[in-house]
């Protein structure tokens, strides 16, 4: 509604809507009023309609913005971290390396950590040696702690005997053969154990080393003893038999002796 009405337009307004004119007049000049103090309390340069930001606001929208500083501070101070731990784990590596040849025959008495005890006795102590052996710097070690096992030995078959009798139990080798055999047991052949013999015959005899031959003589290994299981089986069971024999017979014996005291 346009401020300017004269006297006749109120008057004209009063009657329409059943309201005194000099009531409607002075609605029209509160609201102009009203108008006016609201334009002055707007902040001068933000649009109409705009809230300005509280000072608490202002506060949390700062703190916002300086979290993606912190954060990359401590990502580039985690991978300092990570760079400082590698380069410290390959110091390690080469003070070992330098004192296995330094002190060769500490490495034949002292089993390498972070391996269940050799021999080893069951498939879970199989896989734990698979996975330590897949690192490069703990298989040259194992390589280095196996020859000091079989130095002495003069055939490829001998090494293979004494690696892997140094390797797995009695107990384990029965359950192992070269393939598997169709999947009833563990197979042996392609894993980081047989390569690690190879390492270590190669290491024993140079380039006359018989790969053909030491594959071999780990091949029949595993059959022997089975086989040595099975007879062992077979001699117990003879030995259970024949006392269960001997006693059934001594029974009968006693039975069948006739009585001094009768007639």
């Amino acid at each position: 509604m346009d401020g300017n009405l004269d006297q006749h337009s109120f008057d004209v307004i009063a009657n329409a809507s059943g309201i005194d004119a000099n009531i409607a007049c002075n609605l029209v000049q509160s609201g102009k009023e009203a108008h006016k103090l609201a334009d002055q309390e707007k902040p001068t340069g933000e649009p109409s309609g705009r809230i300005s930001k509280s000072p608490k606001v202002q506060k949390q929208g700062k703190a916002v913005r300086s979290k993606p500083k912190k954060s990359v501070e401590a990502s580039l101070n985690n991978q300092l971290l990570q760079e400082n731990s590698i380069q410290l784990e390959e110091v390690k590596g080469m003070l070992r390396r330098i004192m296995n040849k330094l002190f060769p025959e500490e490495a034949a008495i002292r089993q390498p950590s972070g391996l269940p005890k050799l021999p080893i006795s069951n498939y879970e102590h199989l896989k734990q040696l698979e996975d330590y052996l897949s690192n490069a710097e703990n298989f040259g070690i194992m390589v280095n702690y196996l020859f000091c096992k079989v130095k002495h030995t003069h055939t490829e078959q001998a090494c293979a005997k004494a690696a892997l009798n140094a390797l797995f139990k009695p107990s384990l080798c029965c359950a192992i053969s070269w393939k598997g055999t169709h999947g009833t047991k563990y197979a042996i052949y392609g894993t980081q154990c047989v390569e690690l013999i190879q390492c270590v015959a190669t290491k024993l005899w140079d380039s006359a080393t018989d790969l053909c031959a030491l594959n071999g003589a780990i091949k029949r290994f595993f059959i022997v003893s089975l086989q040595k299981k099975t007879s062992s089986s077979l001699a117990e069971h003879d030995e259970s038999s024949e006392d269960s024999a001997n006693s059934a017979s001594s029974g009968t014996e006693v039975e069948s002796e006739p009585d001094e005291d009768s007639d």
